[in-house]
């Protein structure tokens, strides 16, 4: 599961430079009156774990009258620490991540987020951001997006389920034929 410890942000959207520290093991509540970039912060982790945007190009991620957009996002990952760094120009996006003393760029970087599944965040977070609802997708898709999210096999589970039922089932029909 991944722990967000710190993101820093500069020029982003409508933030100029901010450093927020998560590390506490407290609830975080982001509150503000709109435009005031609850929604830029967290798009910005959006924009660290996937190659995805709103439009064409980056410049909507970029701050008004700026050349570029920077975010720095420090966390854990099953306990290991991860630092994604992405710098967002007008047409393009580089990514670095640090992650058990390697250093992955660009398509390397790509390559790490899928295999950690950090991209399953991402998805759901722009879903959010986008108003549709994880309701909405299959019962097959959400059951991908929150096993990759909780790094859980839901299949143990389900023939517990199953065995219970079925040891119901035998009950009911053993009482129904005495």
């Amino acid at each position: 599961m991944l722990k967000i410890l710190n993101i820093k942000i500069k020029d982003f959207m409508c933030i100029r430079d901010v450093d927020l520290d998560f590390s506490n093991d407290k609830a975080i509540l982001i509150t503000g009156n709109n435009g005031e970039g609850k929604s830029a912060l967290i798009e910005a982790v959006a924009v660290c774990l996937s190659d995805n945007k709103r439009s064409k190009t980056y410049k909507e991620y970029i701050r008004l009258n700026c050349q570029k957009a920077f975010i720095e996002l420090s966390a854990t990952i099953f306990s290991e620490p991860i630092i994604i760094r992405t710098t967002i120009t007008e047409s393009d996006k580089t990514r670095e991540i640090t992650y058990k003393g390697q250093i992955y760029k660009n398509s390397k970087s790509n390559t790490l987020i899928k295999d950690l599944s950090l991209d399953s965040y991402s998805d759901i977070i722009f879903a959010m951001q986008n108003c549709a609802s994880v309701v909405d997708y299959t019962p097959k898709k959400r059951s991908e997006y929150f096993q990759d999210i909780f790094s859980m096999n839901f299949d143990e589970r389900v023939n517990e389920l199953r065995n219970q039922n079925k040891d119901i089932k035998d009950f009911l029909l053993s009482n129904e034929s005495k």
